[in-house]
């Protein structure tokens, strides 16, 4: 590949703590890349495990690696890994992810088609922390035939979907630098929910300026030990993820087709964070926070029903209807459900003459 401005720096930010386990893996994905203008800034969080030694063993001279005092905070940490890089677009990746082959080559190419763009992201597939595939909730694309995949025609970023968050929100995205800098990078004093917070901050900058690129480009690892998935942690999240959701709906560059839609948003804050605790198997804390979604004053009964109900059965049902009751609601999202039934309602229906 020739490095000319066709294929600008990429500088990928990966922050890691107690991740000896996982990080060989990473390291070794980023170095698969079809993609090969790139720096791996590996800013580690004073870990205290075999961490060091792992991301050492790798002798390529685009990999720099820092060991820091203990920050806490992942936002902090890559702050320090933004600062120390060159490159003038930035990639955002977790020390227990893997990325597919041709993520950066497929990100760059989509970033490059439009001058517009701040930054654009994919969908990712989920794995265990065995490495095995995790049938996690999430937006799925549609195989187009041809080896390739498709968003779903309702998948657009509009005002009427980024209001209660039907986007994928996450920290994986190749993003200008100084678009991150225009909008203030990431909030360090946030201790979870950053990423978050970031897309809003990008939608509210120009809804229009985020791509996606229609495919599964990064393996997200599913780890009940990560840091938000820590039953200790799960209090700090539901913190920081209804602070962003409150900092969002009082922001007076909201648009006012939003304000509707506000009851929604706040039950879809209280619920992401009760589905966290579904997956790590804390259904009693699960409960209460659906509960509390029902007692803030900001939402109401009927988005309570609709945006709660399954996770509500999920918290009271034995773990094996939990697991069917699961795929059915991923299953009627999808429209899978609600396509038989309307197809045997329409078969049930007398012929026209």
């Amino acid at each position: 590949m020739s490095m000319t401005p066709e294929y600008p720096l990429i500088s990928i930010i990966m922050a890691a703590h107690n991740t000896e386990r996982y990080i060989g893996e990473a390291i070794q994905s980023v170095l698969d890349q079809t993609y090969t203008n790139w720096e791996l800034v590996i800013i580690d969080d004073a870990s205290s495990d075999g961490t060091e030694a792992v991301a050492r063993s790798f002798r390529d001279p685009r990999i720099v690696y820092e060991k820091v005092p203990h920050q806490g905070r992942p936002s902090a940490v890559r702050k320090i890994g933004f600062d120390k890089s060159c490159g003038e677009l930035l990639l955002i990746f977790d020390s227990d992810d893997v990325l597919q082959p041709t993520a950066l080559s497929e990100m760059q190419a989509k970033l490059a088609e439009n001058d517009h763009y701040d930054c654009v992201y994919s969908f990712m597939s989920y794995i265990d922390e065995n490495g095995s595939d995790f049938p996690a909730a999430g937006f799925k694309l549609i195989p187009d035939g041809h080896g390739s995949y498709k968003a779903p025609d309702f998948y657009q970023h509009t005002w009427e979907r980024v209001g209660i968050f039907k986007f994928m929100a996450s920290t994986f995205l190749l993003i200008k630098r100084s678009s991150l800098d225009a909008v203030g990078g990431f909030d360090e004093s946030l201790d979870a929910a950053e990423d978050l917070h970031l897309f809003l901050k990008l939608f509210l900058r120009d809804i229009n300026a985020i791509g996606f690129v229609p495919n599964y480009l990064l393996k997200y690892r599913y780890n009940a030990q990560s840091l938000t998935r820590k039953k200790s942690n799960i209090e700090k999240l539901l913190r920081n993820y209804m602070r962003v959701v409150d900092w969002f709906y009082t922001n007076p560059a909201l648009p006012a087709e939003v304000e509707p839609l506000k009851p929604i948003g706040y039950c879809k804050g209280y619920n992401y964070v009760a589905g966290v605790c579904l997956t790590c198997g804390y259904k009693m804390m699960a409960l209460r926070i659906v509960m509390q979604a029902l007692l803030d004053s900001r939402t109401t009964l009927s988005a309570w029903l609709k945006v709660c109900g399954t996770t509500i059965a999920r918290c009271l049902l034995p773990r094996q209807a939990d697991r069917v009751l699961k795929h059915w609601a991923v299953a009627l999202r999808d429209g899978v459900v609600l396509n038989a039934l309307k197809s045997q309602i329409r078969s049930a229906l007398p012929a026209k003459a």
